[in-house]
C-alpha cells in the first residue's frame, strides 16, 4: 500500500493539510482508492506547478496493540495496584504518557520571529506499530520495576498451557 501527496507550488503548509490519497503500486502502475478525489484535485490545480511525493505506508499500531495496552496494561495490571486503585485508565495513560511519551517542540512566532520551545505528550495515535511495541515493552518494564509485578502476562491463550 502506498500513499500519495500533491502539493500545489502556492500552497505550502507545514501541518499537512493537503490531501493524502491512498492505492497500490501493482505491476508498475499505481491504482489510487479514491480516483473522485483525485479528478477534483488535478482539475483544481490546473495550469499549476505541483509536487507529488509517493511513500510507502507507514504501519499503524494494530487493535491488539491497543487492547494489550488499555485492557491488559492499564486496566488489569496498573489500576489494580494500590499506587494507581481508584485511577481511570484516561489517567494512567496520561501518566505514563507524561512518564515515556513526552517531546519537545519549537515554535518559532512569524511576527515576531521569537522561537519558542514547548514540551507535549506524543499522542497514542501518532506512534507507528514498531514505536508502540517499543512503547508498550517500556511500561512493562516500568511496572515491573516500579510496582513490583514479577511477570506481566500479555497473550493469555499461550501462556495458559
Amino acid at each position: 500500500m502506498y500513499c500519495m501527496k500533491c502539493l500545489s507550488q502556492n500552497s505550502f503548509s507545514m501541518n499537512s493539510d493537503n490531501p493524502i490519497l491512498f492505492g497500490k503500486v501493482m505491476d508498475g502502475q499505481v491504482f489510487l482508492e479514491d480516483l473522485d478525489l483525485y479528478h477534483s484535485l488535478v482539475s483544481e490545480l490546473e495550469g499549476e506547478r505541483i509536487q507529488l511525493t509517493v511513500d510507502q505506508m507507514k504501519l499503524s499500531k494494530t487493535e491488539k496493540q491497543i487492547n494489550t495496552y488499555f485492557g491488559i496494561i492499564i486496566r488489569k495490571y496498573m489500576m489494580q495496584s494500590e499506587q494507581f486503585r481508584g485511577w481511570t485508565s484516561k489517567e494512567c495513560d496520561d501518566y505514563l504518557g507524561y512518564k515515556f511519551r513526552m517531546d519537545v517542540k519549537q515554535i518559532r512566532r512569524l511576527k515576531t520571529a521569537t522561537v519558542q520551545t514547548v514540551e507535549y505528550i506524543i499522542p497514542l495515535s501518532k506512534l507507528s506499530r514498531k514505536a508502540m511495541s517499543e512503547y508498550i515493552n517500556q511500561v512493562i518494564l516500568y511496572l515491573q520495576e516500579e510496582l513490583g509485578i514479577e511477570e506481566i502476562i500479555i497473550d493469555e491463550q499461550r501462556n495458559k498451557n
